[in-house]
């Protein structure tokens, strides 16, 4: 295995060594980066660093590789050596890499063997788009027409509602958002959307707002009236937190304005929308930014090829140092063999180093819902 350094702005290669041999004459060379490590994980590939320098032996970390145990291995069969340098002295580094270092599109496949087959297909998703795309904040926010989406940035065919359902935390979002959609603020939305269709205030003709047979971002788009958020921080590590996290319940209305009369005398005709159909999907944005301070330092999760590490497993993994110590000789590697935390930053060198992987807008299906509210007055 060979290691690409920058040296003032300028790259050398460093070749592999036997674990017997010592680097000759070694480049004064400061590792700043290390390529390998925006296409796979810091942590798990190298165990443990050994610098000499000054006549002494340091256990130290790389970059910001994780460091695991102490002293060079006496075999090392089957095992890549990595020689590095070190800025300081005439002095080197040996690391031990005991297996081949996971990629983080890796990530998919653990998932598959966990079961959480919907988060595997939503994050296959962000690694196929092409080139990298990172979502501006005013479509994460909704704040732009989804109309106006490219193909690659939005998916309508992954998720589905019946499949959110299942999970009973997001049950009273859906509920309370189906029972009071006709708040004043839902109402409101509903007269800017008319409006923003072309409709006029003492319009004598009828007046159409959407079609059954549009799709969940077209509905966002034209007839979407009222929303509750669903999902949190501290919710269960599952298949619905892997694929959606914090998302929303949105709620469209399809229907027709007409002039009825009324009871004033001043003005004899109100503006009524007759609800013809009520629709609920879900709008979520599949991405990896780190708008908060909590966002930058609290991982996605701890991951190996196998599984993702539970919460209480997390707090524990944390816990423990990564180097073993005389007050606490157990270190994260020898619990936790092959987990490694994953951080949204890991996602965003992901797309620096290879010019792959998009954020994206989900939408699901559309379930449709009895009309609970038959006509709102609206003018």
């Amino acid at each position: 295995m060979a290691l690409l350094t920058e040296n003032n702005g300028s790259s050398c290669t460093v070749d592999c060594v036997s674990a017997n041999q010592q680097v000759g004459n070694p480049q004064q060379v400061w590792i700043k980066k290390i390529p390998d490590l925006d296409t796979m994980w810091h942590g798990t590939p190298i165990r443990w660093v050994m610098m000499e320098a000054a006549g002494k032996n340091y256990n130290v970390p790389v970059y910001d590789i994780q460091v695991y145990g102490e002293g060079l291995a006496s075999s090392t069969n089957g095992y890549d050596m990595i020689a590095l340098d070190h800025p300081s002295a005439q002095a080197y580094l040996v690391a031990v890499n005991p297996s081949k270092p996971m990629r983080l599109n890796e990530i998919p496949d653990a998932m598959d063997k966990m079961g959480w087959k919907v988060s595997a297909q939503t994050m296959r998703y962000w690694f196929s788009i092409k080139p990298a795309w990172v979502i501006p904040q005013n479509i994460k926010e909704g704040e732009s027409d989804p109309m106006q989406l490219l193909p690659s940035q939005y998916d309508e065919t992954i998720i589905k509602m019946d499949w959110i359902l299942q999970f009973p935390r997001v049950k009273e979002a859906f509920e309370d958002l189906y029972a009071n959609w006709a708040s004043e603020a839902g109402i409101k939305q509903l007269k800017k959307r008319l409006m923003n269709a072309g409709w006029q205030e003492n319009e004598p003709l009828p007046f159409r707002l959407g079609y059954q047979h549009e799709t969940a971002r077209e509905l966002d788009a034209l007839c979407q009236v009222n929303f509750r958020g669903f999902g949190e921080k501290l919710d269960t590590l599952d298949d619905l937190y892997g694929a959606l996290g914090i998302a929303s319940f949105k709620l469209a209305v399809i229907g027709t304005v007409t002039q009825s009369l009324s009871a004033s005398l001043s003005d004899p005709y109100q503006a009524i929308f007759t609800v013809e159909k009520i629709g609920i999907y879900m709008r979520d944005t599949f991405d990896f930014t780190s708008s908060t301070f909590f966002e930058k330092i609290v991982p996605l999760g701890v991951w190996s090829r196998e599984r993702v590490l539970s919460k209480a497993e997390m707090i524990d993994y944390f816990a423990l140092p990564a180097i073993s110590m005389p007050s606490q000789p157990m270190t994260r590697n020898m619990k936790y063999p092959g987990f490694v935390p994953v951080y949204n930053q890991h996602f965003r060198d992901w797309q620096a180093a290879t010019n792959e992987g998009g954020d994206f807008v989900v939408y699901s299906d559309i379930k449709w819902m009895p009309v609970n509210v038959q006509y709102i007055t609206i003018a």
